[in-house]
């Protein structure tokens, strides 16, 4: 893990490259710019070639084929627009105007410089910890040639829609937490969590309400041999 568990816990920022602060959003500025946008920047940032091309800009199947083995940093920054895009998404996250230099080819505060060729994607990992996103855990995949790539690309997007389908929303996830007892959230202050705290503070739930469930039945000695009560004091994923 790159960021600090304690100080996002504590809605502090990360300090990029010792210097630069970078946020997990509140859920009001979240709000404030809508989710569809929020989830835009945080596409942005990832500077995934195929997701922004293909589902932003509207590039066909086709043509990114023959742009996958160029490299992304130096593909996106070379587009005329994106970069503007990419520099927007930027600044929502270290809360700061951020532009970007076509010469140096880097994405600057002022003077000061904030990404380039070489941190981009040291940079993304921040932000993606700062809004609770987690690394997936399986090795890539090796094919043995450009369509069975891009037939296993196009099941996980299938995959990650039907996910995205069924699964809790932002509005749910604060709902379940405001219900939560003692935890003194409530609707009318849960706008200031910042969206790791929303997500850390939801797992913690999930693990006592787990918990909870299953102490009548372990108490009662009628959980299944070999199973165990489920323990909620235990180090989260976040």
């Amino acid at each position: 893990m790159i960021i600090d568990r304690l100080r996002a816990f504590l809605g502090k920022p990360h300090l990029f490259n010792s210097d630069i602060p970078v946020y997990s959003p509140t859920l009001s500025e979240i709000a404030d710019i809508g989710e569809i946008e929020y989830s835009i920047h945080m596409t942005l940032c990832s500077f995934n070639t195929r997701t922004i091309l293909v589902n932003l800009f509207g590039v066909s199947e086709t043509d990114i084929i023959r742009l996958m083995d160029e490299d992304p940093y130096d593909l996106l920054t070379s587009h005329p627009s994106i970069p503007k895009y990419i520099s927007k998404a930027y600044s929502f996250f270290v809360k700061d105007n951020v532009s970007y230099h076509p010469v140096a080819k880097t994405f600057n505060i002022g003077d000061k410089v904030l990404v380039n060729s070489d941190n981009y994607m040291e940079m993304y990992n921040v932000i993606k910890e700062l809004n609770g996103l987690k690394d997936s855990k399986e090795s890539p995949a090796k094919f043995k040639n450009n369509k069975a790539k891009e037939l296993f690309e196009k099941m996980n997007a299938l995959k990650t829609k039907n996910a995205k389908n069924t699964g809790l929303d932002i509005k749910d996830i604060l709902s379940i937490i405001c219900c939560a007892e003692g935890n003194g959230i409530h609707v009318f202050n849960a706008s200031n969590l910042t969206v790791y705290q929303m997500y850390e503070h939801f797992e913690r739930i999930n693990l006592k309400e787990n918990h909870n469930r299953l102490l009548p039945v372990w108490a009662n000695g009628y959980l299944k041999e070999n199973s165990q009560l489920p323990e909620w004091l235990v180090r989260t994923k976040f």
